[in-house]
């Protein structure tokens, strides 16, 4: 997966080049300059509310970023299908 970040007003989104899907995003927290959220979107079909993963809520853009990267490193060693 070719991914990179890409920011936008206020919010930075996660996502794979070739494809154009946003993979994450990473936004401040509600009028706070100090706190980030960090969220994933999982591409199950039919789109439902399970398809957003809060991952938490980070003290830094760069740690919230980073876990979003790290979510999507170990999907990517998961085996999903037997």
């Amino acid at each position: 997966m070719n991914t990179e970040w890409r920011d936008a007003a206020g919010i930075s989104y996660y996502f794979d080049h070739d494809t154009g899907r946003i993979l994450g995003s990473v936004f401040s927290y509600a009028n706070s300059a100090g706190i980030w959220v960090a969220k994933v979107e999982k591409s199950t079909i039919p789109y439902t509310n399970d398809n957003e993963v809060l991952l938490g809520h980070f003290i830094s853009l760069q740690a919230a970023k980073n876990i979003v990267e790290n979510w999507w490193i170990i999907q990517e060693r998961t085996l999903l299908e037997q």
